[in-house]
């Protein structure tokens, strides 16, 4: 858990994680930031864990800002 912990902490320095519930972190921002921050959490996971699963959805514009 301490590396999962590790990347929620990274998440927040770059300023894209908004929050988390139910073992859900939730990211919002730039795509690029915002799957930056994916990747590096993979990464970073990876190198202490064996087995890592992720699920990842992506929406586009949502919600519309007014």
């Amino acid at each position: 858990m301490g590396a999962i912990y590790a990347a929620i902490e990274q998440a927040k320095k770059t300023g894209v994680f908004t929050g988390s519930d139910h073992f859900a972190t939730r990211l919002d921002g730039d795509l690029a930031e915002v799957l930056e921050t994916v990747a590096n959490a993979w990464i970073g996971v990876g190198r202490t864990v064996q087995h890592v699963t992720t699920h990842v959805t992506v929406s586009i514009n949502s919600p519309t800002r007014r």
